[in-house]
């Protein structure tokens, strides 16, 4: 996944994990895990970044929490690179709107979640979102 993106300059692992994209990332990759006290939601408090504070947000976000998650990558970066289950991103017309005025889909990445890692049978995608976009958006199997 991280191969597929020009990815450069300030980047972003919301939530590392166990750092299994930070390990293909840009070396000076800053990152949060709210189970080592650094909270994603708190980025902004720990850090003297200019806005637009983040180039790139590369990650696997928690579902539990998706719509606040994602309006905080909105405030924070302007290229957001998410792996999620096509019907978290598509749940609702109020997501749809939100991604809209944010930017827009750059590209749309689907594959079996198995593929990805994930112990469920529902596709899952790798989606690429950036600020003011307002191109055409690719979708492709993979």
């Amino acid at each position: 996944i991280c191969r597929m993106f020009p990815i450069r300059g300030r980047v972003l692992e919301p939530c590392k994990g166990e750092g299994v994209f930070l390990k293909y990332l840009p070396a000076d990759t800053m990152w949060c895990e709210i189970t080592e006290g650094r909270n994603f939601y708190d980025f902004e408090s720990i850090t003297t970044l200019p806005k637009p504070r983040i180039d790139w947000i590369v990650t696997n976000p928690p579902y539990s929490d998706f719509n606040r998650f994602l309006a905080h990558c909105f405030e924070l970066a302007d290229n957001i690179v998410l792996l999620v289950p096509v019907a978290k991103m598509f749940k609702s017309m109020g997501t749809l709107k939100a991604i809209l005025e944010y930017g827009n889909f750059v590209s749309i990445h689907i594959l079996p979640a198995s593929k990805a890692g994930f112990p469920f049978g529902f596709p899952c995608a790798v989606y690429f979102l950036k600020r003011e976009y307002k191109g055409e958006t690719t979708i492709e199997m993979l």
